[in-house]
C-alpha cells in the first residue's frame, strides 16, 4: 500500500459528497460521522483515508466550508482501538477533530509498530468494542468515549460539546 494522489483515486463519490455537504448545513448540535476506515490516523501503511491525501483534504475543506460544528468520527476496520485528535492547524477546521476507532469484536492485534501521531494515549489491542455516552442534561454537554474489552480496560475519554465547536475567526459572526 502506499498513498495516491491520483485523482481519478476516491473514497467517496460525487453523490456522497454532495450527501455529507447538505447534512452538515441541517442544524445539529453533534454530527457523527461514521466511516469503515480511519479518517484522522497517519500511521497505518493499509487502508484509509490518509492513503489517499487529496479525499482526506477533501473532507477537512468540506467540514470547514459547512461552518457546521460539532462533528465527531467514528471508525472500525483496524484490529485495534484508538483515539485521534487532528488539531486545526492540520486539519483546517477552526476546533480539533476527534476519532474513536474500535475494533474487533473477536480478536486484537497486537502490532505495536503502528505510529500514528495524531492519537491521544496508547492504542488498546485486545479484542473491544465502542460506546459513546452523551450527558445532555448538562449545560455544556459531557461526551463519553470509550473503547472497551471484556475485562473493562481500554481506552476512556471524555470532552466537552463546546470542544467541537468552531472559534470564530477574525471578523466573523457566530453562526
Amino acid at each position: 500500500y502506499a498513498p495516491t494522489l491520483d485523482p481519478a483515486a476516491t473514497i467517496l463519490g460525487e453523490n456522497q459528497w454532495s450527501w455529507l455537504e447538505e447534512q452538515l448545513q441541517v442544524p445539529a448540535r453533534l454530527r457523527l460521522i461514521g466511516t469503515s476506515l480511519q479518517a484522522l490516523s497517519t500511521g497505518s501503511q493499509w487502508e484509509g483515508w490518509a492513503m489517499m491525501p487529496r479525499e482526506r483534504q477533501r473532507l477537512f475543506d468540506t467540514i470547514r466550508a459547512s461552518g457546521a460544528g460539532g462533528v465527531l468520527f467514528v471508525s472500525g476496520d483496524t484490529h485495534w482501538a484508538e483515539l485521534a485528535r487532528v488539531q486545526p492547524v492540520d486539519s483546517g477546521v477552526r476546533y480539533p477533530l476527534y476519532e474513536l476507532t474500535t475494533s474487533g469484536l473477536n480478536q486484537g492485534w497486537e502490532f505495536t509498530q503502528i505510529l500514528n501521531p495524531h492519537r491521544i494515549g496508547l492504542p488498546y489491542w485486545k479484542p473491544n468494542w465502542g460506546l459513546i455516552e452523551i450527558d445532555w442534561e448538562q449545560p455544556d454537554p459531557l461526551l463519553r468515549m470509550q473503547a472497551l474489552g471484556e475485562d473493562g480496560r481500554g481506552i476512556r475519554y471524555q470532552l466537552r460539546l463546546s470542544d467541537l465547536q468552531p472559534e470564530p475567526s477574525v471578523g466573523s459572526v457566530p453562526r
